[in-house]
């Protein structure tokens, strides 16, 4: 089954939300470009200069500012952004993240933009955001549209910590050129090694025999018996159900004695398992070779996702574990109703650095530890 729609870009969470459930293979809801407003020259001229006047080089300026125009914008393959901001000890929080909101809501409104998921960990200060981005020109229209919040969020005492972008190999200089002068502190832009797995998915619906073979394989590479249970479930049609998209970043390192080719092969086995996962929107896996991180960042539409990606991935994943690696960080931005799933199924693969938070482009008020602010009472209508 295939399900393309065209539709009012007021409408396309709903669409989305409405034809999902289908199944289709191919499925892909966008915004009627026939519906866009044209921003006439003397806007566009306005919008320039107000991005001008809140720091952004003119040059910068004006490239943005045509990603306005409909022959001034082009779609390429999707790259995945694991970005993060800190604010300071002296900085402001409730100006932060007032401004983190309005960041947000211009990101979730400008082009090429499949993802946009945002969250604030009060335990340290850190401002999180996984977005996925469709190139160059999305990129552009990104900083057209969010500069002068950003700047007014970085003037209330925030600084960036870490930009880590998996993207195509043919953007790579691009994206490096464009991101690096944020200044993060951790800074990774690297190739999207998924390109290179061939996958090998299949709809069959398999047997009780190899459903118990499956199981029996999974705790014999250390998979308690019961998640292996649970995981091996979710290959049944009637054991599968997805729910709102988790974007999940998650890096793993080499240790110094641990075996690097044998570390990527099961990297690359783990990747195609991953890939062939059910309720899996994005897969974009890399290795930084400077810092032996293997670095991934998924979006898993579901707790019965998940339970199918360990099922699936759990015997490369064994393997590369015994290669000599070991889990470093793992950082989820879930529904609010998920939060304690999630925190239970990821806390178990022992990363030292360790955030499941609340996706707060959908939620309405949550209060931070340090101020008993509503820290989202700014961010109520990002979706619009």
């Amino acid at each position: 089954m295939e399900c393309v729609a065209i539709v009012p870009a007021d409408e396309v969470e709903w669409w989305t939300n409405s034809l999902k459930v289908w199944g289709a293979s191919r499925f892909i809801v966008k915004t009627d470009h026939t519906s866009v407003v044209v921003p006439t020259k003397e806007a566009l001229e306005k919008k320039k200069a107000h991005l001008i006047e809140c720091g952004l080089p003119e040059a910068q300026a004006a490239i943005s500012v045509a990603t306005d125009l409909p022959g001034g914008f082009k779609e390429t393959t999707p790259s995945s952004c694991f970005y993060t901001h800190v604010i300071k000890p002296d900085g402001n929080v409730d100006e932060a993240l007032k401004w983190f909101a309005e960041y947000t809501k211009a990101a979730k409104n400008s082009k090429g933009h499949s993802l946009v998921s945002h969250t604030y960990n009060p335990e340290t200060r850190e401002i999180i955001a996984i977005d996925i981005i469709s190139g160059p020109n999305a990129m552009d229209n990104h900083i057209g549209n969010c500069f002068p919040a950003y700047a007014k969020m970085i003037g209330s005492g925030v600084e960036m910590k870490e930009c880590v972008a998996i993207v195509p190999a043919d953007e790579v200089e691009w994206w490096t050129n464009s991101l690096k002068v944020w200044g993060a502190s951790r800074f990774i832009v690297k190739t999207d090694h998924v390109n290179d797995v061939s996958l090998n998915a299949t709809n069959a619906t398999p047997t009780e025999e190899a459903l118990a073979k499956k199981k029996a394989h999974l705790i014999e590479c250390g998979l308690p018996e019961a998640q292996a249970a649970i995981s091996v479930a979710t290959d049944l049609p009637g054991g599968f159900k997805e729910t709102t998209p988790s974007p999940c970043f998650y890096t793993h390192v080499i240790k110094p004695d641990g075996n690097v080719d044998e570390a990527l092969k099961w990297f690359a086995e783990y990747t195609k398992a991953a890939k062939n996962s059910k309720g899996h929107s994005l897969v974009s896996h890399t290795y930084n070779p400077e810092t032996r991180e293997i670095i991934a960042i998924d979006v898993i539409s579901g707790p019965n996702a998940m339970d199918n990606h360990i099922g699936n991935c759990f015997p490369a994943y064994a393997k590369m574990i015994g290669a000599g690696v070991e889990m470093k960080e793992c950082v989820a931005i879930v529904p609010a109703d998920e939060v304690e799933w999630w925190t239970n199924s990821l806390k178990v693969w022992g990363a030292s650095r360790f955030i499941v938070k609340t996706d707060h482009t959908k939620v309405e008020a949550v209060k931070t530890v340090e101020t008993g602010i509503d820290a989202t009472k700014y961010a109520m209508d990002v979706s619009q």
